[in-house]
């Protein structure tokens, strides 16, 4: 997940001003969109909370975002990332609150710090690998092709992570259950 976002992360605004022309003025505001979006997101999503669940938030916020560089991957003018980063914005602001709260949940109490260390950890690998490859990429195919391979590691992670995480163990009111569907919950011995 982190690296087929760190392919592109750099590169959207490098694409913004080569590819399409954009001044520094349209991506302060196309920047400034993505923060007034994401400050609507987080309260929208903070709502949906306690119906949604983490799992349910994550499933689609998820599966949303690889939409985002497919996206950038057919525009051909500069306002049109202010539609993107309005989604996104939007968007990313419900992933990251499942995705912290999922992180707590899958990790256990003892040694916790740690875990969400590691964790970190390998998210900044991501951060420095990811642009480097992203770099190589570009440079043999283009941006529009790096966005959409971007995408595609983007669906997949995604895709691997819901199905791994409605087949884990979970830990609740003291009991270990296994969770084999959002409808079918079975209880099983530690």
């Amino acid at each position: 997940w982190n690296l087929s976002l760190q392919i592109a992360a750099p590169y959207f605004n490098v694409f913004l001003v080569k590819d399409l022309g954009a001044t520094a003025g349209i991506i302060g505001v196309t920047s400034a969109i993505n923060s007034v979006s994401a400050l609507i997101g987080q309260r929208w999503w903070g709502r949906r909370y306690a119906r949604l669940g983490d799992l349910g938030i994550f499933r689609i916020s998820g599966l949303i975002i690889p939409i985002l560089p497919l996206i950038w991957a057919v525009i051909t003018e500069p306002w049109q990332v202010g539609i993107i980063n309005s989604i996104g914005g939007f968007v990313w602001a419900g992933y990251t609150l499942a995705q912290f709260n999922l992180l707590l949940s899958m990790t256990p109490d003892r040694g916790r710090e740690r875990y969400v260390a590691l964790y970190q950890t390998a998210v900044f690998f991501a951060a420095f690998l990811g642009p480097l490859i992203g770099a190589s990429l570009v440079n043999q195919m283009g941006y529009r092709l790096m966005f959409v391979l971007s995408a595609i590691g983007r669906l997949v992670a995604t895709a691997l992570f819901i199905q791994l995480m409605t087949r884990r163990p979970r830990r609740a009111s003291g009991r270990v259950e296994t969770v084999r569907s959002d409808e079918d919950e079975t209880d099983s011995s530690d």
